[in-house]
């Protein structure tokens, strides 16, 4: 580094007023570029970015702005030597004037530098008291707040705040302006006062005449006596009179003659509030208004809480008004049907489709029933027993067609002692199916009662039911025969009637759609009666939207 001496001398320069780039001087000595902050206005610069130094053998020296300043501009150049210390003495080396030189020169600009900040602060003089304290109050306690000093000089917070200071500031600006208006009217003032002069006999003429008039008026005013606050001075007939202060919240009214205090009614303001011309805005919610300027021509109006009451879109013919559950408002939706639509009717097997717009079917299936029994010479024989039932209601939204199956009638018995022939069994598809009836008994012999033909069964349903049992007889003299082998009932009716002992003797009738067939009886005919065929079995599907 250079060897030159360190002169007292200021750390900053301050240059207004000088345009360009430069180059701009400064008379304090830096030991390198470095030592120096530069500030266009208030904008501290970069060095090389926006300024280049040169350092003279004297170690004072130049700046050099990257951009031009304007004549408006102020070049601010301060000593700004990092505060540190970068050469060590170690013992036994070498100590070099020059190093000594450098960190002397170092000390004393960093006391220079120190020496110009303090300059540029607030400071006591040095003839007060040495028992001063200058310590600021605590920042929360002088936020917002104006400085001042207390009786001894020591700085305090002021209960004037920023805000009132403000005001006032305000408030003065405002003053001053009056002060210049006032100034220009008394200006006016003075002019106006020669031509009052010429004016003032006549003034004084007037002047008593109003005081004579003022006189009269108090006297006039003090013989109505109007004596309590508030009181009103009103002409009566012939004379003024006093009008006493009204109560509360009552209005003065008249009744086109004479004033009065008068409580407020329904008939005072009937017919006086034009809302057409008078009133503007929206009446809110909270004051029992609808807080809408618009509604929709026919529709419905629907609460929507402490908002505008709405209304729905108008339904086209043949909708129905429908809630969208809570939190929303409803809205008109075409019906979406239900209940009872059609029946579809099933006496023999085939296959069920879903009609357009049904979601749930109610089925009923029935089995067939077993046929009546054929008897040997001279003997009754059973009837056929009853086909089962089940009842099942199923959704069938996501089924578009189901396999039928609808049970045979069980065949008649041939005569000779034949069993009748047992019923087929029904179903509808996968979802539930019956059993048929078991055919009646046939064989020949002799013997007691038998219960020998049961009725078939239902499963899968919600309903499951059971046919009708029938029974036989086997009896070889006429006049133990028993009563007519009548055949087992099913869900939609009874068995078929056996047929009776007695001067007209055959086979019996058939049932309805499930039932068994009824017995034959015989009396010394050679070969017998063959029995009746069982009822045929069916499924019903009632449909349902």
């Amino acid at each position: 580094m250079a060897d030159y001496p360190i002169t007292a001398v200021a750390r900053r320069t301050v240059l207004s007023g000088s345009a360009g780039t430069g180059p701009y001087a400064f008379n304090f000595p830096v030991l390198t570029q470095t030592d120096l902050d530069v500030y266009k206005d208030t904008t501290k610069l970069t060095l090389t970015t926006d300024y280049t130094v040169s350092v003279g053998s004297a170690g004072t020296g130049t700046v050099t702005l990257g951009v031009a300043a304007s004549g408006s501009n102020t070049i601010t150049i301060v000593g700004a030597r990092a505060v540190q210390r970068t050469t060590d003495f170690v013992t036994a080396g070498d100590l070099l004037a020059s190093s000594l030189n450098t960190e002397l020169d170092s000390q004393t600009i960093f006391a220079q530098q120190t020496s110009e900040d303090a300059d540029r602060a607030i400071k006591a003089p040095v003839t007060d008291p040495t028992s001063i304290d200058m310590t600021l109050p605590l920042k929360a306690t002088r936020a917002t707040k104006a400085l001042g000093f207390d009786s001894a000089g020591d700085p305090v917070v002021s209960t004037l705040t920023l805000a009132a200071m403000e005001a006032g500031s305000t408030s003065a600006a405002t003053s001053a302006t009056a002060a210049a208006t006032s100034a220009t009217a008394a200006a006016s003032s003075a002019t106006a006062a020669a031509s009052s002069a010429t004016t003032s006999s006549n003034s004084a003429t007037a002047s008593a005449n109003s005081a004579t008039a003022a006189a009269a008026s108090a006297a006039a005013a003090g013989s109505v006596g109007l004596t309590t606050r508030g009181d009103l001075l009103k002409r009566g007939a012939s004379a003024n009179e006093r009008l006493a202060i009204g109560s509360a919240n009552t209005v003065l009214t008249t009744n086109g003659t004479d004033p009065a205090w008068s409580t407020i009614t329904n008939a005072m303001l009937a017919g006086s509030i034009d809302l057409t011309s008078k009133m503007t805005g929206t009446l809110p919610i909270a004051n029992g208004g609808t807080a809408a300027t618009s509604l929709t021509a026919n529709g419905v109006l629907f609460g929507n809480g402490t908002s505008a009451i709405g209304a729905t879109a108008v339904g086209t013919d043949g909708d129905i008004l429908t809630s969208n559950g809570s939190g929303s408002a409803p809205t008109f939706q075409a019906a979406a049907g239900g209940g009872y639509n059609s029946m579809q009717v099933f006496t023999s097997t085939g296959t069920w489709s879903r009609p357009s717009g049904v979601t749930k079917v109610i089925v009923i299936v029935t089995a067939g029933g077993g046929g009546g029994g054929g008897t040997p010479n001279d003997s009754q024989r059973g009837g056929g027993a009853g086909g089962g039932t089940a009842i099942e209601t199923i959704d069938v939204s996501g089924t578009s067609s189901a396999a039928v199956t609808v049970g045979a009638a069980g065949a008649a018995g041939a005569a000779g002692g034949n069993d009748g022939g047992a019923g087929g069994a029904s179903s509808f598809a996968s979802f539930c199916s019956a059993t048929g009836g078991a055919g009646g008994e046939g064989s020949s012999g002799t013997g007691s009662d038998i219960a020998a033909t049961a009725g078939g069964t239902g499963s899968g349903g919600d309903i499951n039911l059971k046919g009708g049992d029938a029974y036989y007889f086997a009896r070889s003299a006429v006049a133990n025969w028993g009563g007519p082998p009548t055949g087992g009932g099913s869900y939609w009716g009874p068995g078929g009637v056996g047929q009776y002992r007695g001067s007209s003797v055959g086979g019996g009738t058939s049932g309805t759609y499930g039932s068994g067939g009824g017995g034959s009886n015989t009396a010394a005919v050679a070969g017998g009666y063959a029995g009746a065929a069982g009822g045929a079995g069916i499924v019903v599907v009632y449909e349902y939207k």
